[in-house]
């Protein structure tokens, strides 16, 4: 790893990102990058600093993860499933 670590901050939208969906994609993502998550007005801040650099479009990954995840369980609670 080098010393200079690389760090990615994003806003994610609450009508498309929810807290329980982004931290689904935290705990998948926990041994790659170190990452904090902040509520804000309109949804959720995301600081990530990669941990390992072999790894490319980290912040991407993790964003389609916490997408992925956020649009599942929308879909389950308005399906009725339990989480």
């Amino acid at each position: 790893m080098s010393d200079s670590l690389r760090t990615h901050a994003v806003d994610l939208h609450g009508s498309f990102y929810d807290a329980a969906g982004v931290a689904a994609a935290v705990e998948a993502y926990a041994e790659l990058a170190r990452i904090t998550v902040q509520p804000t007005g309109a949804g959720l801040r995301v600081e990530l600093v990669v941990l390992d650099d072999e790894v490319d479009d980290l912040m991407d990954h993790f964003l389609n993860h916490a997408l992925h995840a956020s649009v599942s369980l929308q879909r389950r609670q308005a399906d009725g499933v339990a989480g």
